[in-house]
């Protein structure tokens, strides 16, 4: 089994006056285990995040978590798939979840690409969510 906890902090650098952001520093705190099952590796994750209070807003501190599994194709190849739940910062806007497909392959010289989409599963979360990576490894 493998296991890893983190520490996290969000310097606050969007403008609130352009309701980009707070304009409050927010931390937290995650961890996920994982236990490989031949060339199936299941995950779960969790994560719980303090909210700065900006004046005039209520929020509240947040709890997400993430359950999933990587399905390896090859040695350098790698399928994704997972479920997604995220507590509101506010009162007004309702809990996000989400299923997500992920698809991550090596190339040559260290550079691994990244392709993942992500479907929304209720109404206040984004309907559809495409995102590409890459990533050098050391």
């Amino acid at each position: 089994m493998d296991a890893f906890i983190a520490g996290n902090v969000k310097i606050p650098t969007a403008s609130r006056e352009k309701a980009l952001g707070t304009g409050e520093l927010d931390y937290g705190i995650s961890g996920q285990v994982s236990r490989p099952l031949g060339r199936t590796l299941p995950f779960a994750s969790a994560s719980y995040t303090v909210i700065g209070e900006p004046e005039g807003f209520d929020v509240r501190n947040t709890l997400a978590g993430t359950v999933g599994s990587h399905f390896l194709l090859s040695d350098a190849s790698s399928v994704t798939v997972s479920y997604n739940y995220e507590e509101s910062a506010t009162a007004s806007v309702e809990n996000h979840q989400s299923v997500g497909l992920g698809l991550e392959t090596g190339l040559p010289s260290r550079i691994r690409l990244g392709l993942d989409a992500r479907a929304g599963l209720c109404g206040d979360a984004p309907d559809a969510r495409v995102g590409l990576r890459v990533g050098i490894g050391f």
